[in-house]
């Protein structure tokens, strides 16, 4: 026979299990804030927004120019720089070694596909020497500019891993 002493014994299991399962529910997610925290789970970085077009090619110097046509202001420490023509490609991982180095707007960046005295170059505002040159994180590549085919150049923001621009000129 159920007495009233049973009913009492079976409420006081219930709220001990409720008790146990709000315990564990806080818990996990006291853990998860925790963990959101610890491994920076927080806005998704973007590339900077601005305008680079590539505006000449010289074969003869083996050159790209580019120029920052307008937008935000970067750091070319923060720049991977891939120049591709007909199947061949060079890549700098990073535009400077020197996070000071910003590419602003007007500038331009001259981004040579063999080396120049010896050493791989990308140039700020200036033809090998006459501007600041940058000295890039070299990967892999290398090849002499073509004359009349297009030469496409792909600048990537290595923070977001997002293209800041892909651009394409004729070597004429």
């Amino acid at each position: 026979m159920f007495t009233k002493k049973d009913a009492v014994k079976d409420e006081n299991a219930v709220s001990a299990v409720i008790g146990v399962i709000l315990m564990v529910a806080i818990t996990v997610i006291i853990a998860a804030v925790i963990a959101s925290i610890v491994f920076g789970i927080g806005p998704v970085k973007s590339s900077p927004k601005t305008s680079i077009k590539a505006v000449s090619a010289d074969a003869t110097a083996d050159y790209v120019r580019l120029e920052n046509q307008g937008g935000q202001q970067f750091s070319l420490y923060d720049l991977k720089v891939i120049v591709e023509q007909s199947g061949k490609r060079i890549v700098f991982t990073r535009a400077s070694q020197d996070a000071s180095n910003k590419f602003l707007v007007g500038d331009a960046l001259f981004v040579y596909t063999e080396k120049v005295n010896g050493m791989w170059t990308v140039t700020l505002n200036g033809i090998s020497g006459n501007g600041i040159p940058l000295n890039p994180a070299y990967e892999s590549g290398n090849f002499s500019i073509q004359p009349g085919t297009d030469v496409v150049v792909t600048l990537v923001d290595i923070q977001s891993g997002q293209i800041i621009a892909k651009t394409r000129t004729n070597v004429g």
